[in-house]
Formats: C-alpha cells, structure tokens, sequence
C-alpha cells in the first residue's frame, strides 16, 4: 500500500512518502507477521528529497506516523 502524508515536525511540514507491506495473520501453529515498511523518501516544503538529511529521531518520528496512518486506513 503506497502511503502519502503530510507531517508537522519543529515547525516545518515535510511530505513523507512510503510503501507497506502487509502484515500475515496468526493461525494455530505460526504467530503471524506485523507489517512492514519498505521504503521511505521525506520531501521538504519545497519538494526537495532531503531523505538523506534527516537524523534518526526525525526518522523514527516519520515511520511511526506512516505505521499509525496505516493502522487506522486498513
């Protein structure tokens, strides 16, 4: 599933744009899988692919959005 959001982070909108992969159910003998996130690219106010500049709490910040806004559109 192809994600894009917008996100407020220090005062400063960044377009953060990510592919999901589907999570697999439990069954009786297997505990399933959580979903997974393949992919992330941030872009600034600008459109600017800053991905590459940005430091890992940011990062951390923007996947947990995706996997929030994933969460609540399955």
């Amino acid at each position: 599933m192809n994600i894009s959001i917008e996100i407020e982070l220090n005062e400063e909108f960044y377009t953060v744009e990510g592919y999901m992969i589907k999570g697999e159910d439990s069954t009786y003998d297997y505990p399933g899988a959580d979903a997974e996130l393949d992919c992330m690219t941030v872009y600034d106010e600008e459109g600017c692919d800053v991905t590459n500049t940005i430091d890992y709490p940011s990062i951390e910040y923007f996947e947990e959005k995706l996997f929030e806004y994933y969460q609540d559109n399955l």
